[in-house]
């Protein structure tokens, strides 16, 4: 049966092809019907003898000799062939991003249907004064493929009529380890120095009471006071009961210190833009060009990774900005309080993160109010999108285009970037270094 199949399906390639169906036709005519002349007989035969010689030649030049098995296990080894072929074929012509989300079936966790809370007293008509959009620095194309979301980045440039107004910036250092003010730390702020306009920029450093010795005697904090402006970098130790008054969490102070100030960074980076307003980052992020484009536009926050475009919690909140009284902090402020209300006795509870944000933004979008900006992930996590729009991560020496670094706005620093410098990393330590002496 093999050997017949073989045969019939190499004919099929022959240049011969219509000969030897006429001469196998006229042969088993010849064979069956016996009403044929001897000599024509004869000929009918020859003719198919020649037909499977030819066949057979075909068979040696067209195929490999192959093993004597049942057809289907020839069958069987061709399509795994055929499919190994095509995997290999596949993987050398496409790339596959892996994006795997995990997430509860409907039925155990339904959507959310429910009518949302009603407003607290923050969205007046005078705070709603505070809501009017002014030039738009959010995209309205998708900014997950490609260059898009850096070239976008890129056309965001100053404006000479606004950044002669002052800003304001917040960030937060408190000892690690018993570890004092670090080199790290200083190249940070020297990111600040080197990109910021001096003339209108000052930098509040906010430290804890019994953080104040180890960050005074440091002598990399002393090298910031040393070179900077007079009083552009300044540190102030937190005075929280002066930052809760006049705010939606002054009644419920007591219980959160009570619990050892859970949750204490995050609390703080609301209650100071609140009581000052301007932009807060955490000391994890080099400055890499400006930021004077987006800081005197709306609210905005920054999006952790790319990926959160199509689901999921979006807030990434090392770097975001709010106006003084930000009506928005204030509905924040009053979330914080109603958690801690809640869950008095554990502090473990207590998330005044990005969950807060995205608890408040979702409650916004219910009620029909106007809700802060998103900024795309690449002006300050360029590192967290797809492998071919991403640039490397701090830890990693994988070479990068320097033209895409300069598009961005910050650089976050991810993973264990105080031991391990990546290229990105030295380079833009480098950078800043050459242009100031210190």
């Amino acid at each position: 049966m093999q050997s017949l199949l073989i045969d019939t399906l190499t004919a099929s390639f022959t240049l011969h092809i219509s000969q030897i169906s006429t001469n196998l036709w006229l042969f088993s005519k010849s064979v069956l019907h016996q009403n044929l002349p001897n000599d024509q007989l004869y000929r009918d035969t020859s003719h198919a003898k020649t037909m499977i010689s030819t066949i057979r030649k075909w068979k040696k030049l067209c195929l490999p000799k192959l093993p004597v098995l049942g057809s289907k296990h020839v069958i069987t080894k061709c399509l795994i062939a055929a499919g190994l072929f095509g995997l290999i074929g596949f993987f050398a012509i496409c790339k596959i991003d892996f994006n795997a989300h995990t997430t509860l079936r409907l039925w155990i966790s339904p959507v959310d249907n429910q009518p949302p809370d009603s407003l607290s007293s923050c969205f007046s008509e005078a705070a709603n004064e505070l809501l009017i959009p002014r030039a738009e620095i959010v995209p309205s194309v998708p900014v997950t493929e490609s260059y898009v979301c850096y070239d976008f980045a890129s056309s965001l440039r100053p404006n000479p009529i606004e950044t002669n107004a002052s800003a304001k910036y917040h960030t937060f250092w408190f000892m690690k380890d018993n570890e004092p003010f670090s080199q790290n730390d200083l190249d940070i702020l020297r990111s600040f120095y080197v990109t910021q306009n001096r003339t209108n920029t000052e930098l509040t450093v906010w430290i804890l009471r019994e953080d104040e010795q180890g960050l005074v005697s440091s002598p990399a904090w002393q090298t910031v006071i040393k070179h900077s402006a007079k009083g552009q970098i300044k540190y102030k130790v937190v005075d929280f009961k002066q930052l809760v008054s006049d705010t939606p969490f002054a009644s419920f102070f007591d219980p959160w210190q009570r619990n050892a100030y859970a949750g204490l960074d995050g609390l703080l980076r609301l209650l100071v833009l609140y009581q000052h307003g301007g932009v807060w980052f955490d000391l994890n992020t080099l400055f890499v060009r400006d930021m004077s484009p987006l800081f005197f536009h709306q609210d905005w926050i920054t999006q952790g990774d790319c990926h959160t475009s199509t689901s999921g919690n979006p807030f990434d909140t090392v770097l975001l900005q709010f106006r003084r009284r930000s009506p928005y902090l204030c509905e924040m402020l009053h979330e914080a309080a109603k958690q801690i209300n809640k869950d008095r006795t554990d502090a473990s509870k207590y998330s005044f993160g990005s969950e807060l944000y995205y608890r408040t933004y979702r409650k916004l979008l219910k009620h029909h109010v106007q809700v802060w900006s998103l900024l795309p992930w690449c002006f300050t996590n360029p590192s967290e999108c797809y492998s071919e729009n991403s640039l490397p991560r701090a830890t990693s020496n994988k070479e990068y285009e320097t033209h895409r670094l300069q598009q961005v706005f910050a650089y976050r620093l991810h993973g264990q970037w105080q031991t391990k410098r990546g290229s990105i990393f030295n380079d833009l330590v480098n950078s800043h270094r050459k242009q100031i002496d210190w």
